[in-house]
């Protein structure tokens, strides 16, 4: 078997900054490709039936967790039905509403914005009170859970009221309203009406005194709507109440409830057949870009470079100072092909998609622990060159080749070297 010299054997290995730099040129042009090929070929493969049935199955799932979500009342569909309110828009309506409630008990009148941006004194109007639902003032996202949807279903029925679980039926009418209010959603109750308040008996009837502040809270939050905000500390104590109210519901749920369980089951399912999807495109589209501008264009570069080394001006050669044989250039680009793989975790990051990398491709083991993995060997082997003399990466030092400096020498002839030669090291 005849080998050949390398025309650079004279050359000097080249810097360990030259290898850094052309490997991270190398990373990149690639990343890049792959994020355009990927942009034009998505779009595209959306035409496809597999995408259609994985989109209509998740748009199926996603109605079914709406009308749950819409059901436990921990929080609503907007006006449309297509999405779920933010539970900042929720505490909002809900500080509100006590504000106009409070008024209205206390026979007080309300700010209301003119179309100059002047403030109106009016008359606050019944229906936008919790009185006008008397029995239905529950209908508050956090007290429609606590007393109407919570004490329905078997695993959440569940209060500890001073220390004790009870049964919602066990509960008195003011262990209710201690439970939600004062354990719950940890109100001030200082703030509020107590049950034999004059005003409270005449105009509030039975709606809770936990939504009916005291008059002198009432004039407060009443600043607060003529876009006075020099004090909100009384408007950020009830939107405050009304979160954590809301987001004990929301844990109550996620964790006791079956039903959501099984929903939340089956979106992760047909979010995961959409992951795969995606991955499967994107993995493409990275073969693609990889063999473009690194295989392609070593395989018709007579010295088997790529872009980065061309633009550095590295040529390959055995630790031996002969041409490499294909096979090492096969096994180079094979191990640079693992390596430069785990730009999809940026690619993916970019595109707003990180939920992606959640995705078990085995059993116990998720995508992002695999790129996560895929990178720290990465930025090893990227660095590894300035601890050797060689200026080895993980990929060089398997196939024993080396980074010459193509621009110190150019040695214009090779030369046949036999086997028996080469074993005798000369």
């Amino acid at each position: 078997m005849m080998k050949t010299a390398s025309r650079y054997a004279p050359n000097s290995i080249a810097s360990a900054k030259k290898h850094i730099y052309s490997r991270l040129i190398d990373y990149f042009l690639t990343f890049i490709s792959t994020m355009v090929l990927f942009a034009i070929l998505m779009p595209v493969s959306m035409n496809l039936s597999l995408y259609k049935d994985i989109t209509a199955e998740f748009a199926s799932e996603r109605k079914g967790y709406f009308e749950f979500i819409n059901e436990t009342g921990i929080l609503r569909l907007n006006s449309t039905g297509s999405d779920l309110l933010s539970v900042g828009k929720e505490a909002e309506s809900y500080v509100e509403r006590v504000a106009k409630t409070s008024a209205y008990v206390h026979n007080l009148t309300f700010p209301k914005m003119n179309d100059d941006g002047t403030y109106s004194e009016v008359e606050v109007d019944i229906k936008e009170t919790f009185i006008y639902e008397r029995e239905y003032y529950q209908l508050d996202n956090v007290s429609h859970y606590y007393q109407k949807y919570k004490h329905t279903q078997a695993e959440l029925n569940d209060y500890l009221v001073d220390g004790v679980h009870k049964k919602y039926e066990e509960l008195t009418p003011t262990q209710k309203d201690e439970y939600q209010y004062k354990y719950i959603m940890e109100v001030n109750t200082s703030n509020f009406v107590s049950s034999d308040d004059v005003d409270y008996v005449a105009r509030g009837g039975d709606v809770s005194t936990y939504v009916v502040l005291t008059t002198k809270m009432t004039e407060k939050i009443k600043l607060y709507y003529k876009n006075d905000r020099n004090d909100t500390s009384l408007h950020q104590s009830i939107f405050t109440s009304f979160i954590k109210g809301t987001q004990k519901a929301i844990s109550d749920v996620e964790t006791n409830s079956h039903i959501y369980k099984n929903i939340e089951n089956k979106i992760n399912v047909v979010s995961q057949k959409y992951s795969r999807f995606q991955i499967v495109v994107y993995a493409i589209c990275y073969v693609i870009a990889y063999l473009l501008l690194n295989v392609l264009v070593a395989t018709f570069s007579k010295e088997w470079t790529t872009v980065g080394q061309k633009v550095m001006g590295l040529a390959l050669c055995e630790v031996d100072e002969m041409d490499p044989p294909i096979w090492k250039y096969l096994v180079f680009h094979g191990l640079s092909f693992i390596g430069f793989s785990s730009s999809a975790l940026l690619s993916f990051v970019l595109i707003g998609n990180i939920g992606i990398t959640s995705l078990k491709v085995f059993p116990h083991i998720s995508f992002l622990a695999i790129m996560i993995f895929i990178l720290t060997l990465n930025l090893f082997s990227l660095f590894m060159p300035l601890f050797n003399k060689k200026s080895y990466d993980l990929s060089t030092f398997f196939v024993r080749i080396v980074h010459k400096d193509k621009h110190e020498f150019d040695v214009p002839v090779g030369m046949d070297i036999s086997d028996e030669i080469e074993e005798d090291g000369k």
